[in-house]
C-alpha cells in the first residue's frame, strides 16, 4: 500500500511540472537562501515532510578561496549555502591591499593586527593549490605567541587555544592546506552543516562569471550565494541566460563583547570565539542583527 502511495505521489508530480515550473519563475523572493524543499499548497499534509509530495527548491551553492580563519561574514555564507566550494584552483594573489588569503586580524591592545602566514615566493600564475608554505617554524611560532599575548586574559581563552594550537601543531606542506584546516576547524566550532567540495574535482572552465557558471552546472545548482566582493566582476546576462538566481549576502556584523576599549569589526572569526566561547558564538553567528 506505501508504495502505491508513493507511485501515486510521482505521479501526481509529474503532471504538476508544469505548475511547479511556474511556481519556481514566480516564486522569487519568497524563497530564502537556505530554503531545501518546498511543500506543495495541494499536498495532503503541510506539517510533515511527505516524500511523496515534496518538490525540490534550489540548490544554493557558495564558492569562496582558501583564506586563514576569516571573518565571520565568510561563516554567514556558509550557514545559507547547501554547497561550499572551496576554489583552491584559482590564481594565488598575495602584495596587494585587498589580498586576505593568508592573513587575517587580530585585536590587540594596540588596535588591529595581522595574523600572517608565510609563503614561498612563486610565479604569479601559480594557484592557490600548488603554494608552498615556509616552513622554518617562525610564522607558528609567532603567531601562537600573538594569540596567547592577546587573549590570554579573554574568557575563553582555555576553551579555544587549544583548538588553535591543534590547528599550528600538524605539520602542512602547501599554503591551502593549512587554510583549509583553518576553515574546517572554525565550521566545526560554528557547527556548521554544508557539503564541501573541491574545484580540482571539478576542473573548472573560465573565468570570473563564466567559471561559475561552469561550476554550478557540474553540480546542478541553480542559485548562487555572491558576497558583495563580487559586484565588481558581477555580469547578470551570464546567469540570466544560464538560468541561475543570483543571490547577494546581507550580513550585519555582529556587536560582540571585545577586550581592549571600543569594539572593532571585520576581525579574524577567533576573535569571536576567544570572547564569547563556543555556545555563545554560535547563537551570534545565526542572530547576527543582535547584539550580545
Amino acid at each position: 500500500r506505501r508504495e502505491g502511495v508513493q507511485s501515486l505521489g510521482c505521479m501526481l508530480t509529474f503532471l504538476q511540472l508544469p505548475i511547479m515550473l511556474a511556481l519556481y519563475r514566480g516564486i522569487g523572493l519568497a524563497v530564502t537562501a537556505d530554503a531545501t524543499s518546498i511543500l506543495l499548497p495541494w499536498a495532503p499534509s503541510l506539517l510533515l515532510r511527505d516524500n511523496s509530495f515534496i518538490l525540490p527548491a534550489l540548490t544554493v551553492l557558495v564558492w569562496m578561496f582558501p583564506q586563514i580563519m576569516p571573518y565571520l561574514g565568510f561563516f554567514d555564507r556558509l550557514l545559507h549555502a547547501d554547497t561550499y566550494v572551496v576554489l583552491e584552483t584559482a590564481q594565488y594573489v598575495n602584495g596587494t591591499s585587498k589580498s586576505w588569503m593568508n592573513r587575517d586580524k587580530i585585536k590587540t591592545e594596540k588596535g588591529e593586527q595581522w595574523i600572517t602566514v608565510c609563503v614561498k615566493k612563486a610565479p604569479r600564475e601559480t594557484k592557490i593549490k600548488d603554494i608552498l608554505l615556509i616552513d622554518d617554524g617562525k610564522w607558528q611560532k609567532n603567531n601562537l605567541g600573538l594569540f596567547h599575548q592577546n587573549y590570554r586574559k579573554a574568557e575563553y581563552y582555555r576553551e579555544i587555544m587549544p583548538y588553535v594550537e591543534a590547528l599550528y601543531g600538524k605539520n602542512y606542506d602547501y599554503f591551502w592546506d593549512f587554510s583549509f584546516a583553518s576553515i574546517k576547524m572554525l565550521i566545526e566550532l560554528f557547527d556548521i552543516d554544508i557539503e564541501i567540495i573541491f574545484s580540482s574535482d571539478l576542473n573548472p572552465q573560465g573565468k570570473n562569471n563564466d567559471m561559475i557558471v561552469d561550476i554550478m552546472n557540474k553540480l546542478g545548482a541553480r542559485a548562487y550565494l555572491s558576497g558583495t566582493g563580487a559586484a565588481d566582476y558581477y555580469d547578470p546576462a551570464v546567469y540570466e541566460r544560464a538560468g541561475i538566481r543570483v543571490i547577494w549576502q546581507e550580513f550585519v556584523h555582529p556587536v560582540y563583547p571585545q577586550q581592549f576599549g571600543a569594539f572593532i569589526p571585520y576581525l579574524s572569526s577567533i576573535d569571536l570565539l576567544f570572547n564569547c566561547g563556543i555556545e555563545q558564538s554560535r547563537k551570534i553567528l545565526r542572530n547576527p542583527g543582535g547584539n550580545a
